[in-house]
C-alpha cells in the first residue's frame, strides 16, 4: 500500500507541468520518503546526504516565502537528526513524520499560487 502512493506521488509529481519547479525538490523528498519506508532505522551518515541534497534543491526555489519555510524545516532536521544526535541511528518514522510535512507544505504553496 505504501508503495502503491509513494508510485502515483511521482506520477503526479511528473505528469502535471505546474508542479515543474517544485518536482525536483518533491522528488528527493519522496526517494528519501521511500527509502525510510523499507526499514525503522536509517544511517546518519546516509540521512545527512539525502537531506543535503533536499537542501540543494529548496534553494533553488525562487519564492523567499516557500524557500525560507521549506530550508527551515529541513535546517531543523539537519540539526536535530544528524548534528546533536549520539546515535549512529535514526528512527524512520520520526524523519518521515518531517518529510511528510514538507510535501504538505509545498501542496499549500500551489493551493497559494506559489509554483516556483
Amino acid at each position: 500500500m505504501k508503495y502503491a502512493f509513494i508510485a502515483t506521488l511521482l506520477f503526479a509529481a511528473f505528469a502535471v507541468n505546474s508542479f515543474a519547479d517544485f518536482a525536483p525538490l518533491e522528488n528527493e523528498v519522496l526517494l528519501l520518503r521511500s527509502e525510510l519506508s523499507t526499514s525503522e532505522r536509517i544511517d546518519k551518515k546516509k540521512l545527512k546526504s539525502s537531506l543535503n541534497r533536499i537542501v540543494e534543491k529548496a534553494t533553488e526555489i525562487e519564492n523567499k516565502i516557500a524557500k525560507n519555510d521549506i530550508t527551515g524545516d529541513l535546517n531543523i532536521l539537519l540539526k536535530k537528526y544528524v548534528k546533536k544526535n549520539k546515535s549512529n541511528e535514526v528512527d524512520s518514522k520520526k524523519v518521515d513524520y518531517w518529510l511528510q510535512h514538507i510535501v504538505d507544505d509545498l501542496a499549500m504553496f500551489r493551493k497559494m499560487g506559489i509554483e516556483k
